[in-house]
């Protein structure tokens, strides 16, 4: 199925708008550029609604109308939706089957009448298709055109070829629970995959083996058959669900087993980085040495510091200079230069009043004066020889202090060299241990960033969880085998019981075949879904991998795996360690978006299903390389039956612009008149609000489109 037009009136804001879709293999993609609130979601319905009719309508939204609010009460309101499509179907020429190209016209409308308040009352809809092919042209019968859908858009894949990009995140996450997400998942596998056909021919076929097991059990001389019969299949529900139970609890044992296997070869390649107990023991010694080192380095430097202000060391350094001049002076008193003054003994004399011989030298007295005159005299001698004298008496005293200093400097020097010595190999311990320490820290960061000790942990709970799987695996294997072997002595029962049962060779025949094909169509479908499950799985995490630009092999990504368990769940791996992460609370929202759209994606690929891929607001919440690896792996070409329609505000395009040159077979833009003034730059005109669509790229804007930040994304104006 392939879309080329769609026609939209009085649906929502959507009066009269209409839409082309590129066909062009080359070109798969068709790009409607629309800011929110401008109709990209009530398109997306109009579509759906024109398939699938209410069905194709949000649940909660069924009872709203389909008209616009605006539109007048008591007014009826003719709403249709024209979808042209191609398909290529089967047809015979001359006995030979052959491919043609079928052309199609689906209308389906509705009158509307909205009343005062909520009520909302509508006439019958009315569906119409018209078949163009080179036979000509042909309107299909009623139920002819609803068969089209459900072979071309199945009702079920509705949320699969139709997508909201907000909403799709349903299958990993959402508040409807684990298993609402593994029904939303299974479903749409089945369904996509076609194997609903099979569990309805495995169901008929059930009904019917029943139906003739039961006739049987009431024909003449059937005796405990029909005991056996219901043994039978009591026994075959409670095998079917201790193998439903095993296959589950073997999923389990298989993925705990893998995370064990990634999480010993991440501590085998974490050997290199050492024994963690050990660097932390090197750690802790390190600290408490350079501790106690640093402590001795401040004793040092005091002791030091003592030795350089001490009076010791001043006599020491001017012990020797201070011998030899008062060596000087003394050979200067020798020789009768010094003292050449007696100043300050004449002043001491007569300030105590008594001479030096006992006379008195009281105020007026004959020899004061004497004493006093020769003060006098003796003032006028050389102020050279003053200084001298004065030296020579001050440094008398310190002659014996300085011959004691001169000895002991030497002890002064070996002291400090001492100190030096003991300073300097502290210094270097701290140097070292500084060192080792720094190297401790930089292994810890290392093995902490690894996280060792959560791997440690992680492990043996894996261990401990994998035993009691194990344990559980076996106690049901020893069930099964007890089922088994019950099966198989009810059968023998059964053959027994049915050979003594007169009953016509027909009946026993249909018995026979039933019995037959059920065991054919139940391993045919556990083959296919097994088979399509794990292909399916494989796909979307390649898919996953690319847009997320996750690199499994190196540690520190984040997601090694993303699959699709046997119990129909999407699961998603975390990188290094292999732990499964909740998809509520440790993914992004960039993330869940590729996450479910890898998962569509990979069905749509693997089942082959040639279907149009709608989907509205696509790149929420992405940027970067992964906005442009999503738009690549969306848009990439994939054989003639692949479209894919992108519905894309401004700000999504942004930096996918080249992508879109080189995918995009049609670009249009959509808007919405209730944006002026405040957006939209010029008015339309009308009391109501409504939608336009006009041929603007995602380069252009014109006079219908025109925003006030168009300036912002460099659109030239198209008229």
């Amino acid at each position: 199925m392939k879309l080329r037009h769609l026609v939209v009136k009085n649906f929502k804001l959507l009066r009269d708008v209409s839409v082309a879709f590129s066909t062009d293999p080359k070109r798969p993609l068709t790009v409607i550029r629309a800011e929110n609130g401008s109709g990209k979601t009530s398109l997306l319905y109009a579509l759906r609604w024109g398939l699938y009719g209410s069905k194709g309508l949000p649940e909660s939204s069924r009872d709203l109308g389909l008209s616009a609010t605006y539109w007048p009460p008591d007014l009826p309101c003719d709403i249709s939706v024209r979808i042209e499509f191609e398909s290529m179907d089967f047809d015979t020429l001359a006995g030979q089957p052959r491919s043609v190209e079928t052309r199609y016209v689906l209308m389906r409308s509705v009158t509307e009448t909205r009343r005062l308040g909520r009520e909302v009352s509508r006439q019958r809809e009315d569906l119409v298709v018209h078949a163009f092919s080179d036979a000509g042209a042909e309107k299909l019968e009623d139920a002819a055109a609803r068969a089209l859908i459900r072979r071309l858009a199945p009702d079920q894949l509705k949320n699969i070829f139709f997508t909201d990009g907000d909403a799709v995140q349903r299958f990993i996450t959402g508040e409807l629970g684990p298993r609402a997400r593994q029904s939303a998942v299974h479903e749409a596998i089945r369904a996509l995959l076609g194997l609903d056909s099979f569990h309805t021919a495995s169901s008929d076929l059930i009904k019917a083996q029943k139906t003739f097991k039961r006739r049987l059990a009431e024909a003449p001389g059937a005796g405990g058959l029909k005991l056996v019969i219901d043994d039978i299949e009591r026994a075959t529900e409670e095998h079917q669900i201790l193998r439903q139970k095993a296959a589950i609890l073997q999923e389990r044992i298989n993925n705990i087993t893998e995370a064990i296997e990634r999480r010993d070869a991440r501590l085998y390649e974490l050997k290199g980085l050492g024994d963690i107990d050990r660097i932390r023991k090197q750690r802790e010694t390190a600290k408490a040495t350079l501790e106690i080192a640093l402590g001795q380095l401040e004793v040092h430097k005091r002791a030091q510091r003592e030795l350089l202000k001490s009076e010791k060391l001043s006599w020491a350094l001017m012990g020797e200079p201070l011998s030899k001049g008062l060596a000087a002076l003394e050979t200067l008193a020798d020789q009768g230069v010094i003292p050449g003054t007696s100043l300050e003994v004449l002043r001491d004399r007569l300030l105590l009043e008594c001479c030096i011989c006992g006379e008195s030298l009281a105020p007026g007295s004959e020899h004061r004066q004497a004493v006093e005159k020769l003060l006098s005299e003796q003032s006028e001698v050389a102020p050279e020889k003053q200084r001298l004298t004065a030296l020579l008496h001050q440094a008398r005293p310190l002659g014996a202090v300085a011959t004691q200093a001169a000895a002991d400097h030497e002890t002064w020097l070996d002291d400090l060299a001492a100190v030096e010595t003991d300073r300097a190999a502290v210094e270097k311990q701290i140097r070292d241990q500084a060192e080792a320490l720094k190297e401790c820290e930089e292994a810890m960061r290392r093995l902490e960033d690894a996280d060792i000790d959560r791997i440690l942990d992680e492990l043996a709970r894996d261990r401990k969880q994998r035993e009691a799987f194990v344990a559980d695996d076996r106690e049901l294997r020893l069930q099964l085998d007890s089922v088994l072997k019950r099966l198989a002595d009810l059968e023998e029962r059964y053959k027994l019981a049915k050979s003594q049962v007169q009953v016509s060779t027909e009946l026993q025949d249909k018995v026979d075949v039933t019995e037959d094909l059920v065991r054919l169509v139940q391993q045919t479908l556990e083959t296919l879904e097994g088979d399509y499950l794990r292909r399916a799985s494989e796909h979307m995490n390649k898919l996953f991998m690319e847009i997320a630009g996750s690199t499994p092999e190196v540690a520190r990504s984040v997601f090694s795996e993303v699959r699709i368990t046997p119990a129909y769940e999407i699961e998603v791996l975390s990188g290094g360690h292999g732990r499964t992460l909740d998809p509520d609370f440790e993914i992004n929202g960039a993330s869940k978006r590729a996450l479910t759209l890898s998962f569509i994606w990979a069905l749509m690929e693997v089942a082959e299903v040639p279907a149009p891929r709608i989907i509205d607001t696509p790149l929420g919440m992405t940027s970067g390389g992964v906005k442009i690896r999503f738009v690549d792996l969306l848009t990439r070409p994939g054989g003639s039956e692949l479209q894919v329609v992108l519905l894309m505000t401004r700000s999504e395009i942004t930096h996918v612009e080249g992508l879109l040159d080189e995918r995009a077979g049609v670009v249009q833009t959509m808007s919405c008149s209730k944006d002026y003034p405040v957006d939209l730059l010029n008015d339309w005109g009308g009391d109501a609000p409504l939608v336009a669509v006009c041929e603007c790229s995602h380069h252009q804007a014109c006079d219908i489109c025109a925003r006030r930040d168009d300036a912002a994304h460099q659109l030239a104006h198209r008229s």
